[in-house]
């Protein structure tokens, strides 16, 4: 559309809110614009356009990355190989000559307890949740637990498991008839 020059538009210098019959704006220099109705749909479809484009672009990226990963399906008659690794050598039954290891492990609450070994008092006291105490001896390790079912027990590497129920106080030896 061809818009009027400023000698072909009028004199009359209107603010530019007033509007004229047809919708249009009068600006102050006299020139006149007309709204134009194709704006909104105009931008709406520029945004979708670009929504469209990345969309798209994001779509791409994450199969690529799909792409990228090996799926590793053995047939029924492959073997996989794992490296050798340095095996300790075997543990003794008898665990009086390699001595006692003994872990106490208070998973939640809290714990009073009393731990001697080879005959002397090493700890007395409590421990709260996710504390842990270990003690080594020789010939024997003796144990109070004033909340046994918090405590889980491991005597050289061998999980024992809680020894009671909580709340229960209970004494225990190792080694005893218990472990065998």
């Amino acid at each position: 559309k061809q818009y009027p020059s400023e000698e072909e538009s009028s004199e009359q210098v209107l603010a530019p809110e007033e509007r004229q019959g047809d919708g249009s704006f009068v600006f102050p220099r006299g020139k006149i614009m007309k709204k134009d109705k194709r704006t909104v749909p105009t931008v709406a479809m520029i945004t979708l356009g670009l929504l469209l484009v990345f969309g798209f672009i994001w779509l791409a990226h994450i199969e690529l990355n799909k792409m990228n990963y090996v799926k590793f399906q053995p047939n029924s008659n492959q073997h996989l190989k794992l490296p050798e690794k340095n095996l300790p050598a075997p543990q003794n039954d008898d665990p009086l000559k390699e001595g006692i290891n003994l872990v106490l492990h208070v998973t939640d609450d809290r714990c009073w307890m009393e731990v001697m070994v080879d005959g002397k008092v090493k700890f007395t006291g409590e421990l709260a949740a996710n504390q842990i105490k270990t003690f080594h001896g020789q010939e024997n390790v003796r144990v109070k637990l004033g909340n046994a079912g918090v405590v889980q027990v491991k005597v050289n590497g061998r999980d024992l498991g809680f020894l009671g129920a909580r709340g229960e106080v209970i004494k225990w030896e190792y080694p005893d008839s218990l472990i065998s």
